[in-house]
């Protein structure tokens, strides 16, 4: 966003040199990218008069011109036909030096003399539009330097908002940033709105959730015409094209109170009345700049019969305002960020309007804009003015925050005097109210982002200045033992993954909705009521999904032998409270044992991920755990492990649905399991078991079973049953010749040990 320093000393005295000034904003938050100085137009650029005009001289398709400055006449060849008998024109002397670099020289064009240039808007800098004139009005000009009416020369700042503060998408919220900084107070005053006549309007708002609030107002016999010269020039310095003057007036409150507006020709609306909706399932809209948009319910209207506006995005072709239109309707209205937000990122479109509305404008400037609004419309296009209409379905009460000035001192390590706080909050609007120790402050409407003490906390370390915090290693709170014991031990589990030849990995644990959605298994997604995109609206259940970006990103780079694991939080939403829990995931993709002489290749499988959970309980010393195999839509072969007979995560192939989402071809086995089992086992007291003294006996066993039969119980069963049972496992599994339909053959081979005697045969 661009601030003119030229516009912004309307409200508020400014003496500090800009680059001062720009340290000061981007240390408070509000970063200055860039410095642009414009200097002043050449003194030998005036305001003429044309006196006589001479079509096609010296030849088709030019006309000769005779200008005054008042006291003599210039002759001058133009190529713009449009020109009329009494036009008051910027003209360019001889040696006047233009703001693209050029030098204006006297010259001879078949046979006749040019003493100068007629200036269009493009020569003067003020847009790109080749052959538009410039046009002025009072007669008194003539004769007086262009630059003491345009005021070309100013300071802009090139400023990068951060999305949370939309107050400072604006002239008037940096005015009020400064105030605070500065100490120096801003003067914003609007006058009195009286309408001319009393006009009927319809509004309908189908969802106030939508749309809290729509205003608006009929002017009535407007003249839309070319703007100001210095409303096309700051418009220009800002980064905006000049269109006329009534859609300049819209653009220039919204760079002034940060609050869009649109306007509509009210004719061309045939209806007394609108409706603010959902668009209909391929609803169609030519919008302003000429495309043929479909739309979805997703995306909010300003509808008659038919949609004419994207609410809070842009307007429709139909209704525009041109210099045809003689009446306008006035809008201003606050919609619903993320219904926007939506909007704009289903059609790929993006505004200086949605931008705003996206991060949060203030529902409490809607008639503030329209009055602004209209004392400008007075003085340039005129009009009569109706009443303003206000739908407030649904009113946005202000945040009250009890505020702890404690917290100053816990928070940001230092402290602020009380006066001193005072002052600054008071200097961004906040209004305070002392209630014995504590405050209760009332957040500004347009402050959308602050709703706790220590959003006021870091309103006051900003402003106070960040420079003025010393460093300081020292805590400033309790570190206690058990935090410090339980980051020692995700360090050891760490390590011990990466022994097992796992690399850790961590990603983003924000992302976007359709990548989650798969990986919930109970409640629902937890939304970020601001994100920066789409792409970055939720917080991860799993931590699945983004391991398996990081495989896709391998595998995409000719990295296809892949052991990655991580460890770290999973949000979720259920019954009206948050879940955030510590897990544990990996993955295994490739080759478990590559190509090479001397050895048989062989890719990972599902024992190999099991085998690595399992490793991770007894590194941690559980010895409590088996696997139960269930169906599962992440997984096409999955089971569940369990500790103590209680499901603590699962493991498996991921299944072909899942990898497609990352497009994904090779097989994946994961894991993901919950990390606090983990943990509580590595905290339990160890103590040394003795070395046996006697010998054990293996024996191996086969048994024939149902096919339903799981090899997990029989092991269970065979652990549970004798005490002298030191270890068992299974070593092979068979179905085949000479095994019954309907069964299988399971191997186990048996340790038996005791801990008092030799065991001998019979035993």
């Amino acid at each position: 966003m661009r601030v003119s320093l030229s516009y912004i000393s309307h409200f508020i005295e400014i003496q500090k040199p800009a680059e001062k000034l720009a340290r000061l904003l981007t240390m408070s938050g509000s970063e200055v990218e860039k410095v642009i100085h414009y200097p002043p137009l050449d003194n030998r650029i005036i305001i003429a008069k044309i006196e006589n005009i001479a079509p096609n001289e010296p030849k088709n398709g030019y006309c000769h011109l005779t200008v005054s400055d008042g006291k003599r006449n210039y002759s001058v060849i133009s190529g713009y036909p449009g020109f009329r008998k009494g036009n008051l024109v910027p003209f360019a002397k001889d040696g006047a030096y233009l703001p693209s670099g050029k030098t204006v020289r006297r010259a001879e064009f078949a046979g006749v003399v040019s003493d100068g240039m007629v200036l269009s808007t493009e020569a003067l800098g003020f847009s790109d539009e080749k052959d538009k004139p410039l046009f002025l009005r009072s007669e008194t000009l003539v004769g007086k330097p262009l630059e003491s009416v345009v005021r070309n020369a100013d300071t802009v700042f090139e400023l990068e908002i951060t999305p949370n503060r939309p107050d400072c998408l604006s002239h008037i919220g940096i005015a009020r940033e400064l105030q605070a900084l500065l100490g120096k107070q801003y003067i914003y005053s609007l006058q009195d709105y009286e309408p001319d006549y009393e006009d009927s309007f319809r509004i309908k708002i189908d969802n106030p959730d939508d749309c809290p609030r729509y205003s608006c107002a009929i002017i009535r016999d407007v003249n839309v015409n070319q703007s100001p010269p210095w409303l096309i020039s700051l418009l220009s310095r800002l980064g905006i094209r000049s269109i006329n003057s009534i859609v300049d007036i819209t653009n220039l409150v919204m760079l002034e109170m940060g609050h869009p507006m649109h306007a509509f020709d009210f004719d061309k609306l045939k209806s007394e009345g609108i409706i603010i909706r959902r668009a209909k399932e391929n609803e169609k809209i030519i919008t302003i700049d000429g495309e043929e948009r479909s739309l979805s319910p997703d995306i909010m209207v300003i509808a008659t019969e038919h949609p004419v506006a994207i609410a809070g995005i842009m307007g429709g072709n139909e209704t525009e305002v041109s210099e045809d239109t003689k009446s306008v309707l006035l809008e201003s209205a606050y919609f619903n960020p993320r219904v926007v937000r939506k909007g704009s990122k289903l059609l790929g479109l993006s505004t200086e309007a949605s931008a705003r509305f996206e991060r949060g404008a203030d529902p409490a400037a809607t008639i503030r804009a329209i009055k602004r609004a209209t004392e400008l419309i007075k003085d340039i296009s005129g009009g009569s003015f109706s009443q303003i209409f206000d739908s407030y379905p649904r009113e946005i009460s202000q945040n009250i925050i009890e505020f702890d000035p404690a917290d100053v001192k816990k928070l940001l390590g230092i402290s602020v005097p009380e006066e001193k706080f005072i002052s600054l909050l008071k200097g961004i609007e906040f209004r305070m109210k002392k209630r014995g120790r504590l405050f209760s402050v009332e957040v500004p409407s347009f402050r959308p982002d602050v709703d706790g003490s220590a959003d006021i906390v870091e309103e006051i370390g900003r402003l106070y200045g960040l420079e003025n915090i010393p460093n300081d290693l020292s805590l400033s709170g309790d570190a206690t033992p058990s935090s410090m014991e339980d980051f020692e031990l995700v360090k050891m589990v760490a390590e011990h993954l990466a022994g097992m030849g796992f690399s850790q990995i961590m990603t983003n644990s924000i992302g976007k909705k359709s990548d989650y959605l798969p990986f919930l298994r109970d409640g629902s997604l937890v939304e970020i009521t601001n994100p920066i995109s789409e792409d970055f609206a939720f917080m991860r259940p799993s931590l699945l999904p983004e391991i398996s970006r990081v495989v896709s990103y391998n595998l995409h780079r000719q990295n296809t032998n892949l052991k990655l694991f991580e460890i770290g939080k999973t949000f979720r939403e259920k019954q009206n409270s948050y879940i955030e829990e510590q897990r544990v995931a990996g993955a295994l993709v490739g080759e478990f044992i590559p190509d090479f002489w001397g050895s048989s290749h062989r890719e990972f499988d599902f024992f190999d991920v099991k085998g690595a959970v399992e490793s991770l309980a007894l590194f941690c010393g559980i010895e409590d755990f088996s696997s139960l195999p269930r169906n599962d839509n992440l997984f096409s072969i999955c089971a569940d492990f369990l500790i103590s007979g209680k499901a603590v995560g699962s493991f498996g192939l991921v299944s072909r649905e899942i990898r497609s989402i990352f497009d994904i071809e090779s097989s994946i086995f994961a894991f993901e399991l919950s990390f606090s089992p983990f943990i509580e086992a590595l905290k339990r007291k160890r103590t040394f078991k003795d070395f046996p003294r006697f010998p054990a006996i293996r024996r191996d066993v086969a048994l024939i079973v149902d096919r339903a039969v799981s090899a997990e119980e029989i092991l269970r069963t065979i652990k549970e049953s004798e005490p002298l049972v030191e270890n068992v496992y299974l070593f092979d599994h068979y179905i085949g010749k000479g095994i019954p339909a309907g069964k299988k053959n399971l191997a186990f081979s048996i340790t038996y040990r005791s801990f008092d005697r030799t065991l001998t045969k019979e035993k």
